[in-house]
């Protein structure tokens, strides 16, 4: 997951792949039966592993929490240390086969409908204006977020990435992140 994380589909080559795991090439292929297998697995674990934040992002009881929270979550899971800057589901989709883009694009878009749902919420609970088209909404969320990622896989470091959160809540007429507990 690491490999794929930090060097994308493409960049992570066959032979550095089984060297991580301490197998050999044909013992990666019996296993896994081919490197977009594998490389489909290691996304979905690192969903399990790193975006728990999200659901319970979605969870929270109002939409300002929300994106709070996921752009909190973002910031966390992109710039955290000790792991590959970025984002493997946008690192990963950079430069690739048509497959991956396609699987990739596949759970991307999972986030996104769960976001619109979120909205649609908030709008019957008269969280949000009535009137916003929710798919807008959520997709201009995944871009900044989407944007996020990308900055921190080019060195934008944790405080870099608060500043671009803080000027998002504030278009969103929230408070920055640097004045939540």
């Amino acid at each position: 997951m690491l490999l794929f994380w930090s060097k994308g589909y493409e960049g992570a080559s066959t032979n550095d792949l089984a060297h991580v795991m301490g197998i050999n090439a044909s013992s990666m292929y019996a296993a896994f039966g081919s490197k977009e297998e594998l490389f489909k697995r290691a996304v979905v674990r690192y969903c399990d592993e790193h975006m728990t934040f999200f659901p319970a992002a979605l969870a929270l009881p109002t939409m300002n929490q929300t994106v709070r929270a996921v752009l909190a979550g973002t910031i966390d899971l992109v710039s955290k240390p000790g792991y590959p800057q970025g984002c493997l589901t946008i690192q990963g989709g950079m430069a690739t086969t048509e497959s991956i883009r396609v699987f990739l694009n596949g759970y991307r878009n999972q986030g996104e409908d769960a976001l619109k749902r979120r909205v649609e919420r908030a709008k019957k609970e008269s969280d949000l204006d009535p009137t916003l088209n929710s798919g807008d909404f959520a997709r201009y969320l995944v871009m900044i977020t989407t944007g996020m990622s990308v900055q921190a896989a080019n060195g934008t470091g944790k405080a870099g990435l608060k500043r671009q959160a803080d000027l998002a809540l504030r278009y969103f007429g929230y408070k920055p992140l640097r004045h939540s507990q």
